[in-house]
């Protein structure tokens, strides 16, 4: 018993280290720029306790494509949706997902088109 119990406590220390790990280190970088974000104009919520996800371009190995916007509900209480956004580094971009994160959290990345939340 005690051996499994170590051995849980040693897998959740490496999942817990691992999802602190940038999601963004894995994907693929791209050479043109990202357009600005398009205006997207908000429907009411069809739900009380929605989430306006905004849209955002995805590269799709040879140009940008549009993703719209959707109404989405938190997967727990107490979350918050903070929208992706495209990184620079040596005139590369790479999309940073959005995610759902207390209200405390702040991005720590640095947007081409900043987002505000």
């Amino acid at each position: 018993m005690r051996r499994l119990l170590i051995g849980a406590t040693i897998a959740g220390a490496l999942l817990s280290w691992s999802s602190c790990t940038p999601y963004y280190a894995q994907a693929e970088w791209i050479d043109p720029a990202p357009p600005a974000p398009r205006y997207e104009e908000v429907p009411p919520a069809p739900f009380a306790d929605g989430f306006w996800v905004s849209g955002y371009w995805n590269w799709t190995g040879g140009t940008y494509i549009w993703v719209p916007g959707s109404w989405q509900r938190p997967p727990r209480r107490g979350l918050y949706w903070y929208p992706g956004g495209y990184v620079r580094r040596d005139n590369r971009y790479q999309y940073v997902p959005g995610r759902w994160a207390p209200r405390s959290y702040r991005p720590t990345q640095r947007y081409v088109h900043p987002r505000y939340y």
